[in-house]
């Protein structure tokens, strides 16, 4: 029997499926990080509006575990809106 998992829970970053829980890390090879670019000291990364946290493997080197979340623009949405409606007299 094969266990699905539901699509909400995965997010696909330029071609490779990511989980989106934290609790349940994707276990992915080192090469990914080539394709979305190197984290920053936080373990971040930004690719193509979402944020990939990345974790490298303790026992082994040629291993990551990532997480990704999507990017919320609401907050700078809102920042810019504010700025624009600023009047300075």
């Amino acid at each position: 029997m094969s266990v699905r998992a539901d699509p909400e829970e995965h997010v696909r970053v330029r071609g490779i499926m990511v989980s989106t829980l934290r609790l349940a890390p994707s276990l992915l090879p080192v090469r990914c990080v080539e394709r979305w670019g190197m984290p920053n000291q936080h373990g971040i990364v930004v690719c193509e509006d979402v944020i990939i946290h990345i974790k490298y493997d303790r026992t082994r080197d040629e291993l990551i575990r990532a997480w990704a979340q999507p990017q919320d623009h609401t907050h700078t949405e809102r920042r810019d809106e504010t700025r624009s409606s600023c009047v300075v007299s």
